[in-house]
Formats: structure tokens, sequence, C-alpha cells
């Protein structure tokens, strides 16, 4: 890309999505089973409309799995990979720190 470092921008998996992020997994050759089920958050990044990595967040009460992150082989070795695990990681912590202060406003307002 003549030196030139792009960034990547990650954002929540729409209903549209679903399909595109089933396919990566599969063709990465990793279980896809259980996603209805496990119901997880994913996140993506799109090039020109065009779901090119998935990564999906497993709540499991106040702790997450960070699960198959995915990237199309053609994307590979650009970044996309550490880039939405950092983005899930942030989402997660952040969810962490709302259960905490969720938890501690319950037990100050306990008898």
């Amino acid at each position: 890309m003549n030196g030139i470092r792009r960034v990547w921008s990650v954002s929540r998996a729409s209903a549209q999505d679903l399909s595109a992020i089933r396919v990566l997994p599969e063709g990465a050759g990793l279980p896809t089973s259980d996603l209805e089920a496990a119901r997880p958050e994913f996140a993506v990044i799109r090039e020109e409309g065009r779901v090119i990595a998935a990564e999906a967040l497993q709540h499991f009460g106040s702790s997450a799995l960070l699960r198959s992150v995915v990237v199309t082989p053609d994307r590979r070795a650009r970044g996309l990979g550490r880039t939405i695990v950092g983005e899930l990681e942030r989402l997660a912590r952040a969810a962490a720190t709302c259960m905490e202060k969720s938890l501690e406003a319950s037990a100050s307002r306990a008898p």
C-alpha cells in the first residue's frame, strides 16, 4: 500500500452480516455449530461493504470469552486480527466495569 498504513474500523455486526460471519470460521475450519445457541456478540471489519474480519465475544456472567477471530485469506497479515481483538477486549473490560459498578450500587442500597 505504498507505505501508507490503513486504519481499520471495527463495528458491531448487523443481522445482515451473520451469514457472511458464519462463512469465515467455517472456511478456516473453526466450529460454528454452537453459534446460534451461544448467541455471542459479533464485531466485524468491512471493506467496501464486505465483511473481511470477524470475532465473537461470548459472555458468561461476569466473564467473557473471545472466540473465533477470523480474517479472510486475502486480507491476512495486515493487522486486522490485532485490531478486532483489541476492540473486543475493550468492550469486555467496559462490560466488566459496568457490572462491577452495578454490583457496587446494589450493595450500597442493601439494608
